[in-house]
């Protein structure tokens, strides 16, 4: 049976760890340019033969309403010798997500062509509703450059249930998508393109579960990156085996700076919500 691929997000200290179990990468790219360590974990995992996605670090830097600059997304992508590129986004604005995808691909056509057909690209539809959401998605889906829609853990919570902070908002409303996009045929691989899910919240076992096993949506979906197994193993909130969630939903964003000496405790739940990430969803 294929499976959904999980890239684990890990603070700099641990990707030996917990992000090399990946069978897939994200590099963040304010990071990428920060930290040699972590540029060169992530350019050895790619040069070592997997596959390579480089985010433009709008989650982590979501106060400022976007990620990094393009110029600053090309060095770090050419710098991992990144496999994919998060094309720049604005949170919750449909119009500005649309026309900075098109800005974008226009700049790398002009001063990057060779990547055109070498370097795929992801586009992360942005909204505060729903009409608005499925517009930007339905754009993005026009692009021909575009090989990759990305579902977000914030604009798809936002525009179908209200907000993205609330426990299985993120699961319910993603789940919600993608049941309305097989109903409609409308999956991005009816238009030759691939599907990543950015985050997940306290439900994101159960969302890939229901993925798999209730949808049969593995067969569209490739990819789905998570920080949820370490961060909440921090907090030492260990995953359910049975339901697949923890109940309650931490917000705070992950602290990429955290020592490699923590907690037996926090050490064993890390591992076990790993254990949880990589298995259940595929049994």
């Amino acid at each position: 049976m294929s499976k959904i691929k999980i890239a684990f997000i890990t603070p700099t200290n641990h990707l030996g760890f917990f992000a090399s179990q990946s069978d897939i990468h994200m590099s963040l790219a304010h990071l990428v340019l920060d930290d040699q360590r972590y540029c060169d974990f992530y350019r050895g995992e790619q040069e070592r033969g997997k596959f390579l996605i480089m985010d433009n670090s709008a989650f982590e830097l979501e106060e400022q309403g976007r990620g990094v600059s393009v110029d600053l997304i090309m060095e770090a992508a050419k710098k991992v010798n990144a496999d994919e590129i998060v094309v720049p986004d604005i949170l919750f604005n449909k119009d500005d997500t649309i026309s900075s995808a098109k800005d974008f691909i226009k700049y790398v056509k002009k001063t990057f062509p060779e990547m055109i057909g070498n370097v795929k690209f992801m586009a992360v539809p942005q909204a505060n509703n729903k009409d608005d959401w499925w517009d930007c998605y339905n754009s993005l889906m026009d692009m021909k450059d575009i090989n990759t829609i990305g579902l977000s853990k914030l604009s798809i919570p936002e525009s179908f249930w209200g907000n993205h902070y609330e426990d299985f908002n993120c699961l319910k409303s993603r789940m919600h998508v993608v049941a309305s996009m097989i109903a409609d045929n409308n999956t991005p691989d009816t238009r030759g393109k691939e599907t990543h899910l950015l985050g997940s919240d306290n439900g994101g076992p159960l969302e890939l579960w229901f993925y798999q096993h209730a949808y049969q949506a593995q067969q569209w979906i490739r990819s789905n990156d998570t920080s949820m197994p370490f961060l909440y193993g921090m907090h030492e909130s260990v995953i359910d085996e049975h339901r697949r969630t923890v109940d309650d939903i931490i917000m705070e964003k992950l602290n990429f700076n955290i020592p490699l000496l923590i907690s037996t405790e926090q050490w064993n739940a890390i591992n076990k919500n790993m254990r949880i990430w990589r298995y259940l969803h595929v049994h």
